[in-house]
C-alpha cells in the first residue's frame, strides 16, 4: 500500500486531529474557542456550506481541540429526526449524547465541596446552595443532583439505584411514585418549560466554578445537520415550538454556552428561512465552509498525505505517491465533474489511488495514469 494507513475517508472520524490546509477556517475555529472561553458570555454560531464541504469534519476537529485543552465540555449531536417539540430535542440531541459519567463526577465534586460531611445541617445548606446557584430555584433539580453527588462521592458508583433513577429522571422518563420518593422529587420532567429548565440547569452544573469547584469554562452544544429542521415547515406549530424552546434555553444561560448550528446550504440567506426570528436575532457569528480553490485543493491533498498517521516514509518527498502535476491534473478533472469539496476530492483520490495500487504499484502515479483513469470514468 502507498500509505501507512488509508487517508481518504468520506465519512469523518468522530474525533479527529487531522487538519489539512484551510488556514482561514482553522483560524476562525481557534478564535471561536478562544473568544468563547475568554469572554464567558453565551453566543450562537452558525456553520454553513455546501454538502461535503467539511462542516462535520470541522466540528469533529473542534471536539478534538476542546478535549486537548480540557477546559470546555462539548455535547455533539446530529439534529434528531422526528422531533415535534423541544422535549424531543432535549432528550435526543442534548441529554442522550451528554456524558452522564462526567455529569456525575461534577455533581460529586460539588457535593463534597459544599456539604463537608453528612451532618443534616450541611445537607440542607447544600440543597439551598444547589437550588439557588445551579437550579435557579428549582428544588427538584437541586434535590436530584444532591442525591447523585452524595452517592457517587461516597461509593464511586454511577450504577447505584439512586444514580440510575436520577439519570432516568433527567432524561425525561416518567418515574413511578416509588422512584420519585427515592429521589425526593415531586414529579417527573414533563412540560416543555421543565425541559428548558433542565437544559440550563445542567449547563450551569457543568460550568460551576464557585466554592473551589473546578467546573468547565464553558459548554459547546453542537447540533449538526440543523437544516433538517426544514422538514417541520409543514407543521408550523412544531417548527416554532422546537426553536422557541432552544431560544428559551439559550436565554436561560447568559454565560458559558456556545450553541453551534450547522447547515448544508449554498447560500447564507437560506439560514434565515430556517430560523424563527427570535432565534436568528441571537446569532452572533456565521462561519462559512466554502468549496476549495485550486490552490487550496492542492494544499489540502498535500497536507493530508503528509500527516504522520498516513505517510509511510519520511523522505522529504511531499507529493508521493503522486507527482505534483498528477495532483493538479486530478483536481482539474474533478472540478469538471463536480463541486471541489473535500468529500468529492476524497472520493476521486480514493478511486484513483486504489486503481493505481491494483495496476502500477509501487510505481508513482503520474499525469498519464491520471488521464487514463479519468478517461475510463
Amino acid at each position: 500500500m502507498y500509505f501507512k494507513s488509508w487517508p481518504f475517508k468520506v465519512v469523518p472520524e468522530r474525533s479527529s486531529e487531522v487538519w489539512a490546509d484551510r488556514k482561514d477556517l482553522l483560524k476562525q475555529l481557534n478564535f471561536l474557542v478562544k473568544d468563547s472561553i475568554e469572554k464567558g458570555r453565551s453566543s450562537i454560531c452558525c456553520f454553513w456550506g455546501y454538502v461535503g464541504a467539511g462542516k462535520s469534519h470541522s466540528l469533529f476537529y473542534l471536539k478534538w481541540l476542546l478535549e486537548k485543552a480540557n477546559e470546555s465540555f462539548l455535547i455533539y449531536s446530529p439534529m434528531p429526526k422526528q422531533v415535534r417539540k423541544y422535549a424531543d430535542l432535549y432528550q435526543q440531541g442534548f441529554f442522550k449524547p451528554l456524558s452522564f459519567l462526567a455529569l456525575s463526577k461534577m455533581a460529586a465534586e460539588i457535593w463534597k465541596r459544599l456539604s463537608k460531611g453528612l451532618d443534616p445541617r450541611n445537607e440542607i445548606a447544600t440543597l439551598e446552595k444547589l437550588t439557588s446557584d445551579i437550579a435557579d430555584g428549582w428544588i427538584d433539580f437541586g434535590q436530584a443532583i444532591m442525591n447523585l453527588g452524595r452517592i457517587v462521592a461516597l461509593t464511586g458508583s454511577v450504577r447505584d439505584p439512586v444514580c440510575l433513577a436520577v439519570e432516568a429522571w433527567l432524561s425525561g422518563v416518567r418515574l413511578s411514585r416509588t422512584e420519585l420518593r427515592l429521589l425526593g422529587v415531586s414529579d417527573s420532567i414533563k412540560e416543555e418549560s421543565d425541559f428548558v429548565r433542565a437544559t440550563s440547569s445542567i449547563i450551569r452544573l457543568l460550568t460551576y466554578r464557585k466554592n473551589e469547584c473546578t467546573g468547565y469554562r464553558n459548554v459547546f452544544w453542537v447540533l449538526d445537520d440543523f437544516h433538517s429542521i426544514a422538514t417541520l415547515k409543514t407543521s408550523p406549530k412544531a417548527f416554532h415550538q422546537v426553536q422557541q424552546g432552544l431560544k428559551d434555553a439559550f436565554n436561560a444561560c447568559p454565560d458559558n454556552l456556545c450553541l453551534i448550528l450547522s447547515f448544508a446550504s449554498r447560500d447564507s440567506s437560506k439560514l434565515d428561512e430556517l430560523l424563527i426570528e427570535d432565534l436568528a436575532s441571537r446569532v452572533s457569528r456565521r462561519i462559512q465552509v466554502p468549496p476549495l480553490s485550486d490552490e487550496e485543493a492542492a494544499e489540502f491533498i498535500v497536507d493530508l498525505i503528509n500527516f504522520k498517521d498516513f505517510k509511510k516514509d519520511d523522505d522529504g518527498d511531499t507529493y508521493f505517491p503522486y507527482t505534483k502535476d498528477a495532483i493538479q491534473k486530478t483536481i482539474e478533472l474533478c472540478k469538471e465533474r463536480t463541486d471541489c469539496t473535500p468529500r468529492n476530492l476524497m472520493k476521486w483520490f480514493e478511486n484513483l489511488t486504489s486503481a493505481a495500487e491494483s495496476e502500477i504499484y509501487p510505481k508513482r502515479i503520474d499525469v498519464d495514469f491520471v488521464s487514463k483513469f479519468f478517461g475510463k470514468e
